[in-house]
């Protein structure tokens, strides 16, 4: 008997009618040889049949199953509200699947998930209860393992201060903590990754690098990592090739305290730097005053001698003009140098950063220091320290003259330009014009610059080959100039 059976699969039924007369043994056989436990009951659920499998799986010989009634393999664990469902499921007649907590022979428990159908004659009537169950004890164990797994993962990544995040190969996010969700929420919901450009910043950030980013209005300095993770597809249509796109695995550590103290300390030793070099600058200040002062008696004594003639035998006066001439020399070798670093071509934007930096606590509320420059490609030639330290001394007068103002606001302003070789510095501010004291403050050494800025700002510019000019201006305040040769002019060269 010969029949297609795949032109009429919308008849299950007539197709197993037919295969039950043309092979009365094969379901039979295919009941008995399935790796499914298999077992039929009858309306009260007493067992009328059971498969090998079935008696693999329970413990049970075959004939201590028949006519036992299934609750023989209940374990009490599982809820009664279980059976409740089932019960009410079945007695509908309509099929029900769940997992119950069976008991072997042995006495030992597993997780059976189950599927049970009613089996009814032509009348409708009930006759049976076909059950198949498979023991998932195994892979439930796996899957709760995974989600405790996932579960510790996920609780180590929320409890750790880094921000750590999985993009796959589009840069899209997979997987993040709750310090990265921290981060965005503090950028006012945007995407911290997108405000770091991390896609066209990849290839450098796989060393590490510290990028600045602006959290709740203030600059935060965020240390990023990459590291390359290796993936697994998961479409099944790679089963058997694996051939994933690997993804990147980003940490990003606030370093914002650490990258303060790192500038702190370096501002601090920018101001050590300056300080020695006005302290060196007093001191050859002073010494060139006294230069000055004993050159006049000296030149009287040369006077006097001359006056008494080649052949003169006057002792005292002789030995006195050398002592002069000594300690001329004396004074003259004990002048400190002022090359404190080599002179270099250097951008000038970032010496106005390190300024704001040093002096934003200096300056009250309300009190504004502001720097402008024509181009922002400006550059200076010198020695940076020394030049920085000409602001600083002319800023530390602003201030101070200020301080001693009642109800009077500050305003500074430093405008540079490039001319005619020339870098121009103006220094303009609010402050009435005082009398410069040219006199030497007595406690000068200890604390150089008081009382003789202008004059330290001057030995400094000339040790350039620069210029200095100081104004009034016709608003009020006064304007200091401050001129430094360029590179170019001074050997000639290109500009």
């Amino acid at each position: 008997m010969a029949f297609n059976l795949m032109m009429d699969a919308s008849a299950p039924q007539e197709i197993a009618g037919a295969l039950s007369l043309s092979h009365p043994g094969l379901f039979f056989t295919m009941v008995e040889q399935a790796p499914i436990a298999i077992s039929l009951t009858d309306p009260d659920a007493t067992i009328l049949y059971a498969n090998p499998a079935f008696c693999r799986q329970t413990g049970y010989r075959l004939d201590q199953l028949l006519n036992q009634n299934h609750r023989l393999l209940a374990s009490q664990q599982t809820p009664r509200v279980i059976y409740q469902e089932m019960w009410q499921t079945l007695l509908q007649r309509l099929p029900w699947r769940g997992q119950l907590i069976n008991r072997r022979a042995d006495g030992s428990l597993y997780l059976a998930e189950i599927d049970i159908t009613p089996v009814v004659n032509h009348a409708g009537e009930l006759q049976h209860y076909l059950a198949m169950q498979r023991d998932i004890s195994a892979s439930y164990a796996l899957e709760q393992r995974l989600r405790n797994h996932m579960t510790m993962s996920e609780a180590v990544l929320n409890n750790i201060p880094a921000a750590v995040v999985v993009v796959n190969e589009n840069d899209r996010i997979v997987m993040d903590n709750l310090a990265y969700k921290t981060f965005c929420a503090d950028l006012g919901g945007k995407e911290l990754l997108s405000e770091l450009d991390f896609s066209s910043r990849k290839a450098d950030l796989y060393a590490g690098q510290i990028l600045p980013v602006v959290l709740r209005g203030s600059v935060r300095w965020l240390s990023v990592t990459c590291w390359a993770l290796p993936g697994v597809s998961e479409e099944a249509s790679r089963y058997f090739v694996d051939s994933a796109q690997p993804r990147t695995l980003v940490v990003i550590t606030d370093c914002t305290q650490q990258q303060q103290q790192q500038e702190q300390g370096r501002l601090d030793r920018l101001k050590q730097e300056m300080t020695t070099g006005k302290l060196l600058a007093a001191i050859r200040e002073s010494l060139d005053a006294a230069l000055v002062q004993l050159n006049c008696p000296i030149n009287m004594l040369a006077a006097a001698r001359r006056l008494n003639g080649d052949g003169g035998n006057n002792v005292a006066l002789d030995a006195a003009w050398r002592e002069g001439e000594e300690a001329m020399a004396r004074l003259q070798r004990c002048r400190p140098s002022l090359a404190l670093e080599s002179n270099d071509i250097w951008p000038l934007q970032p010496l106005f950063d390190d300024l704001r930096a040093l002096y934003h606590t200096r300056y009250n509320d309300g009190q504004n220091l502001s720097v402008e420059m024509d181009s922002p490609h400006l550059v200076a030639f010198g020695q940076r320290t020394q030049i920085l330290a000409c602001l600083s001394l002319w800023l530390d007068r602003t201030v101070s003259l200020a301080g001693e103002l009642r109800d009077f606001t500050l305003y500074t302003q430093i405008y540079a330009r490039e001319e005619d070789g020339w870098l121009s510095l103006w220094l303009t501010d609010n402050v009435p014009l005082m009398q410069v004291r040219y006199a030497l403050s007595p406690d000068a050494l200890n604390a150089p610059g008081k009382g003789m800025e202008l004059r330290l700002i001057q030995t400094l510019v000339a040790h350039h080959r620069g210029a200095i000019e100081l104004n009034s201006r016709p608003e009020g305040g006064t304007c200091l100039t401050l001129r430094f040769p360029l590179f170019h002019s001074l050997t000639g060269g290109p500009r």
